[in-house]
């Protein structure tokens, strides 16, 4: 880059000119990096905990959705179940600091199985027709509810624990298509030499998990924005790192 710097007579404009020509200079070289402080690796968590691993084939979440509105006698109560449960405990010496991570695929949602709804109760009576099933579960998935092809995991992950064992409160995080919500989760806790099992009953608002509860005919059927939800989760001690 060429530089002129004109002469004046006036000694005002000689400054003003060497000013401008410092500026310049300036400009042309390039801007210095900002000093980054030092990136600290995080503190390593749950260095104490026993970790177990969730038993998919011995633990359920079972799902109780209910119709509703006027019409409500031309629909049908289904039954949701939760197949494919994977996740982690970190049980710590205190239960209180003890963490949960739990995780399933949104395309292993079983609908309306005959025997999920015989084990029911007396509101899901009867198998219900395999088209229906079919529809239900399509729905269920698509993108006006959970989104699954675009959104193929749901997961949950505790955030606070509380109460007293064995009945215990867990602040649970919702991750559910971008929505994330938060609920409390009461629990009954058992613990075996090498199993943890965790049992609870306890309600659901779509709404609140970032849904829109399905409705057709103006409203006149739809289904309830309440979900009733019945758990039984089984952990495994893991094979400890030497």
């Amino acid at each position: 880059m060429t530089i002129k710097i004109f002469r004046f007579k006036s000694n005002r404009s000689v400054w003003l000119s060497a000013f401008a020509a410092i500026a310049l200079l300036s400009a042309c070289q390039p801007a210095p990096k900002p000093q980054l402080p030092a990136v600290q690796p995080p503190a390593q968590k749950h260095i104490h905990a026993k970790r177990y691993a969730i038993d998919t084939a011995g633990s359920t979440i079972v799902l109780r959705v209910y119709r509703d509105g006027p019409l409500a006698r031309f629909g049908h109560n289904h039954v949701i179940a939760v197949t494919q449960l994977q996740g982690t405990v970190f049980r710590e010496p205190d239960i209180l600091q003890s963490e949960v991570e739990l995780s399933f695929p949104a395309a292993g949602l079983s609908v309306d199985v005959p025997a999920d709804r015989a084990a029911a109760g007396a509101d899901f009576p009867g198998a219900l027709p395999p088209e229906a099933i079919a529809g239900t579960r399509q729905h269920m998935l698509g993108p006006q509810l959970l989104a699954a092809e675009q959104y193929p995991q749901i997961a949950l992950r505790s955030v606070a624990v509380s109460g007293q064992w064995p009945e215990l409160q867990l602040l649970v995080e919702i991750q559910l298509r971008k929505f994330v919500s938060q609920i409390v989760l009461p629990v009954h806790m058992t613990e075996a030499e090498n199993t943890l099992i965790a049992d609870g009953v306890t309600k659901l608002s779509q709404v609140q998990l970032g849904l829109t509860p399905y409705s057709v005919l103006g409203g006149g059927l739809r289904v309830s924005d309440t979900i009733d939800v019945q758990f039984h989760i089984v952990a495994v001690l893991a094979a400890q790192k030497q």
